[in-house]
Order: structure tokens, then C-alpha cells, then sequence
């Protein structure tokens, strides 16, 4: 059967129980909401309890999972990121472009390690390539990161470090200076 998504106040979703043959013959509309909204209620109430979990302890959990993010596609082969000629062009050493899924700039030149630049696409919900992930440039990469950008059609970048944590330089300025003009 099909149903028509009628607006139901939440309150009235949450009062209403999840699971009745009444409630799914008399309104399947109310019947579904109520579902969706336990759902995401069991939801929110696991997320909570992992995040309790996982801060106990001085946060040992959280720490634990992160260490462990540090295996996560070695497997994959990364033999551009690897070539003598573009491992000048990665920000850092254990950071690779998995082959099956990197940015291909347009070659410049003929020349093929123009090609390269430390960035894979991620697939979104539905959609190919939704998303590309790239290390911070570096100043020899500024060229090749706006490229990209170009090539690519991004309409927007998402910055998601800081430009020095922790004492370190994380990520150059590959934007313009609002105080150079």
C-alpha cells in the first residue's frame, strides 16, 4: 500500500504507541511517524550509552579507537603516493591516496606526475564520488590543490583541522590573506 505523509505534531507521535494493529489499520500515517520516532528515541539513547562507555576512564575508550583508525586501508594499494616522484608532494608519510579511488589531476605539460595529488574520492549516500578528502597543501602543492578544486567543480571546502594544533603546523594557508590586499 502507498501513504500519504500527513503532518502529525510530534507530541501526539510520541504519545502514540509504536506497535498496533489498530494504530497501523485505523492511521498507517501516525503508525509510521511513531515508529521513525522511537527509532531515532533507541537511537540517541545508544549513542549516549556508547559515549558513556567509551569516556570512562580518562577517555580510554575514545583513545583506543582512535590508535586503532591508524590501520584502516593499509591494505589498499597506494603506489602513486608512493613513487619517488610525488612523495614530495604528501604532507605526511603515512597518509597515502588509495589508487582505486584518488583525484587524477589533467596532465600538464605530458608530463605524468603532474597528474598526482594526495586525495581520494569518497562515495556519498546514493552518488558516486560525492566527496573528496585531501591533506592540507603544502606550498608546493597549492597549484595542484586549486586544480583540483577547479577541475573538480567544489563549491565548497571544508577545512577540518586547524591551521597549527598542538604546537604544529598542520595545514598552510593555501587561501588568500584578507590583511595582504
Amino acid at each position: 500500500p502507498s501513504f500519504k505523509v500527513l503532518p502529525v505534531p510530534i507530541a501526539e507521535a510520541r504519545t502514540t504507541p509504536a506497535v498496533t494493529p489498530e494504530l497501523s489499520q485505523a492511521s498507517p500515517t501516525k503508525h509510521l511517524i511513531a515508529t521513525r520516532v522511537e527509532f531515532l528515541e533507541q537511537s540517541l539513547a545508544e549513542v549516549r550509552e556508547q559515549i558513556r562507555s567509551l569516556s570512562q576512564a580518562e577517555f580510554q575508550g575514545f583513545k583506543t579507537e582512535y590508535q586503532q583508525i591508524g590501520t584502516i586501508g593499509v591494505k589498499n594499494p597506494a603506489v602513486a603516493s608512493n613513487k619517488k616522484e610525488n612523495r614530495g608532494k604528501n604532507r605526511y608519510t603515512n597518509i597515502k591516496a588509495y589508487d582505486h579511488s584518488r583525484v587524477r589531476l589533467a596532465m600538464v605539460n605530458n608530463d605524468p606526475n603532474s597528474e598526482y595529488i594526495n586525495a581520494n574520492y569518497i562515495n556519498g549516500y546514493q552518488q558516486q564520488k560525492c566527496y573528496i578528502a585531501a591533506q592540507g597543501p603544502i606550498p608546493a602543492t597549492f597549484i595542484d590543490f586549486w586544480r583540483m578544486i577547479w577541475q573538480e567543480q567544489s563549491r565548497v571546502i571544508v577545512m577540518v583541522t586547524g591551521e597549527v594544533e598542538g604546537g604544529r603546523r598542520k595545514c598552510h594557508r593555501y587561501w588568500p590573506d584578507p590583511s595582504s590586499h
